[in-house]
């Protein structure tokens, strides 16, 4: 009986490495932000103008599926960032839902907190996840928002949170 055990559970760490390794791909590091993070297979990082690279995806049905990066001052908790993004954003979304919102956690132990969204941005229907830990300086955040179509966005989901889950401050 303990043998089955043994090869059962040997056989599921296998299968979940080898989900791993194909859904992850190489390291981002970001430099100038002082973070890495792990990529979805076959996405790139690219400058698009912001404080801090982004990681593009492959474009589907005329959307780019992306994440990005942006450090913020914040005297408040994370909840209450949350909050008055939600606010800010309601300025610019039409039909703008929160799907889920709560803790999320990487793999290094930093706990931070997450909101998913979905809303139109003109003709753009966009579903968008957005994951906020506090700094290392302890005086505000850092938020990795990471978007997708809205139709059939939710599979994204998965890798989305996979990749969050390495992300870590390099120093």
């Amino acid at each position: 009986m303990k043998r089955i055990f043994f090869i059962s559970f040997l056989l599921v760490v296998l299968l979940i490495q080898n989900i791993s390794s194909q859904t992850l791909g190489d390291l981002f590091t970001e430099r100038n932000g002082g973070f890495s993070m792990s990529m979805p297979r076959g996405w790139q990082p690219m400058d698009v103008g912001l404080k801090y690279s982004a990681i593009i995806g492959n474009t589907e049905n005329g959307f780019t599926p992306n994440f990005t990066f942006v450090d913020d001052i914040f005297a408040g908790s994370i909840s209450e960032y949350i909050d008055a993004t939600l606010s800010a954003l309601g300025l610019f979304y039409s039909d703008l839902i929160i799907i889920n919102r709560g803790n999320f956690s990487t793999g290094s132990g930093l706990q931070g907190e997450y909101v998913l969204i979905q809303g139109r941005l003109g003709e753009i229907s966009v579903r968008q996840k957005a994951y906020v830990f506090p700094n290392v300086k302890g005086d505000g955040n850092i938020t990795i928002t990471s978007s997708a179509p809205s139709i059939n966005g939710e599979r994204f989901d998965a890798i989305f949170d996979e990749c969050v889950k390495t992300f870590r401050w390099t120093r």
